[in-house]
């Protein structure tokens, strides 16, 4: 029997020295956001629209983050083979202070050492610590880097890749973020930032 293959995006949201973390409803696990790309859509747009729905940030993708492919036993013992594109993003605005009901218990900014220790697979922690390392990298530049907190990058949902997502409003779960949020703020995690 063949494998059944599933598209997903998601990503790597950063605002200053925390990750954006979602708690899984079904599996209780720290996580990405993410989820499938819907027809019409590309990767991209699906890591931005899945972001948005999951947590009700709004974000600007920087760059591909890179890729995770794995197997499952899905219903009825199927095998699938799923193929998911992270991107790293910026945090741009809260949009809504609601996660999606159905998949997602919560939604908290943890620091980089910490959220490495939540997540749940080792996969997205290796992504994540490539990714830490690049913005490392990119802070020590004497270019200008797309990870420095800049008065004109922050202009909210309306200046972000939140304008291509669907527009569905998230609705059910409390997020931890507040929706006034900016990327200026001093933030001590996992509380909301202020």
């Amino acid at each position: 029997m063949r494998d059944h293959v599933q598209f997903s995006a998601g990503g790597i949201v950063l605002l200053r020295s925390r990750l954006l973390l979602i708690e899984a409803r079904r599996t209780r696990r720290w996580q990405l956001p993410k989820g499938h790309v819907e027809r019409g859509e590309s990767p991209r747009q699906a890591a931005v629209r899945e972001i948005l729905e999951e947590t009700g940030a709004a974000v600007t993708v920087i760059e591909p983050a890179g890729e995770i492919e794995y197997r499952f036993r899905g219903p009825h013992g199927r095998w699938i083979f799923k193929h998911v594109d992270f991107f790293l993003c910026e945090f741009a605005g809260q949009t809504s202070d609601r996660c999606d009901p159905d998949e997602v218990m919560r939604a908290e900014w943890h620091r980089w050492d910490r959220a490495l220790e939540l997540l749940a697979f080792a996969s997205e922690r290796d992504l994540v610590r490539r990714s830490l390392e690049r913005v490392e990298h990119a802070q020590r530049s004497p270019m200008p880097s797309p990870f420095e907190p800049a008065p004109w990058r922050f202009a909210g949902a309306g200046g972000s890749d939140a304008a291509m997502a669907t527009g569905r409003s998230s609705r059910g779960a409390r997020s931890r973020l507040d929706s006034g949020a900016t990327p200026g703020g001093d933030i001590d995690g996992p509380e909301e930032i202020p």
